[in-house]
C-alpha cells in the first residue's frame, strides 16, 4: 500500500534545497537525555554550524528564521544563547585540561582556538579567584568587628553560601593579615564525643576568652551571606524582631472584611498594614 502524499510538490522543493540538516530543538537529542553526551551543548555547536553554513548561502536572518519555523526575535534569542553555551563549554573545557597539567599551548591545540584565547580565559578566572577570595576575608573581617569570635568549622560555607575551597583560602588569608584560628571542643549531647569548633579571632586573643564565650554560646557563623558565587554585596543576616501577637489578625475564611470581600478571597495572603513605622 502506497502512501499518500499531502504536497506533492515536497520532493521538488527538496530537489531545490539540494540537502537538508536538522537543526535541533532546545533541550532535546532524540532518545538519549539532554546533556547526555561528551558535549552537553553539542546542540548549540550543530545549530551554529548550521546557522553559519545558511549564511555562507546569503540567505538573510528573516529568510533564515522562516526556513526554521521561527520568528526572526526568536532566531536572535538562540543564536545568542547558543554562542553564549559555546563559550561557556570553551571555557569549561579550558579549565578542565589545565587542572589536568596542560599547558596553554597544548591546551590550544587540543581545543583548535588561539593561544591568546586560552590565556585571557585563564588570566580572567584567576582574576576572579582572587577578587572573591579577598570578598570573603573582607566579609568574615567584618563579621569579627560584630561577633569577635566567629565559626569558620563544617557548615560555614554552607551558611555563608561560599564554596569550600574559597572559605579555606580566605581564612588563609585572614590569618596572614592579623588574625588566628583557635580549635575549641564542644560535647556532642548525644554520643558525647567531642566536636571541634574552629575559631577564627584577631591574633592574640586568650584562649580562656574564647572558651568562656563558648561556655556562653557566643560563638556563631558569620552574620553574613552570600547571595550568588559572585560573591558581591553580602547581606547581613538581622536578628528577626518580634512581633506582639496583640498586631497580628487571622483572617478566616467567612470572615467579613471592610471592602466588603472575605477571607476565602484572599486565601494565603499576608498583608502589611500601611502607614507603621517599623
Amino acid at each position: 500500500m502506497k502512501r499518500q502524499v499531502e504536497n506533492p510538490n515536497i520532493f521538488a522543493q527538496m530537489q531545490q534545497i539540494g540537502d537538508l540538516e536538522h537543526y535541533g530543538t532546545p533541550r532535546h537529542s532524540g532518545r538519549y537525555p539532554w546533556g547526555s553526551g561528551e558535549n552537553p551543548y553539542q546542540g548549540d555547536e550543530m545549530f551554529q554550524k548550521h546557522l553559519s553554513k545558511l549564511r555562507k548561502r546569503g540567505m538573510t536572518n528573516t529568510e533564515i528564521a522562516k526556513s526554521m519555523g521561527i520568528s526572526t526575535t526568536q532566531l536572535r534569542a538562540k543564536t545568542a544563547i547558543a554562542g553564549e553555551n559555546a563559550t561557556k563549554y570553551r571555557d569549561s573545557m579550558i579549565f578542565k585540561l589545565h587542572d589536568k597539567g596542560y599547558n596553554k599551548s597544548a591546551i590550544a591545540r587540543q581545543l583548535q582556538i588561539p593561544d591568546t584565547t586560552v590565556g585571557n580565559v585563564l588570566r580572567r578566572e584567576n582574576e576572579h579567584k582572587a577578587s572573591s577570595v579577598r570578598a570573603v576575608a573582607d566579609t568574615l573581617k567584618e563579621a569579627i568587628k560584630d561577633q569577635k569570635y566567629i565559626d569558620v568549622g563544617h557548615g560555614c560555607e554552607s551558611y555563608m553560601n561560599a564554596s569550600k575551597d574559597k572559605l579555606r583560602h580566605a581564612v588563609a588569608l585572614c590569618e596572614e593579615e592579623g588574625y588566628e584560628i583557635q580549635l575549641h571542643y564542644q560535647k556532642q549531647m548525644g554520643t558525647g564525643k567531642p566536636t571541634t569548633i574552629k575559631v577564627l579571632c584577631p591574633k592574640g586573643t586568650p584562649w580562656a576568652e574564647v572558651e568562656q564565650a563558648k561556655r556562653e554560646a557566643k560563638i556563631g557563623f558569620p552574620n553574613f551571606h552570600f547571595e550568588d558565587r559572585d560573591y558581591k554585596n553580602p547581606h547581613r543576616l538581622e536578628t528577626p524582631v518580634s512581633v506582639d501577637s496583640k498586631r497580628i489578625q487571622v483572617v478566616f475564611a467567612d470572615t467579613k472584611l471592610p471592602d466588603g470581600t472575605y477571607g476565602k478571597d484572599r486565601d494565603g495572603l499576608i498583608e502589611i498594614r500601611r502607614g507603621c513605622e517599623d
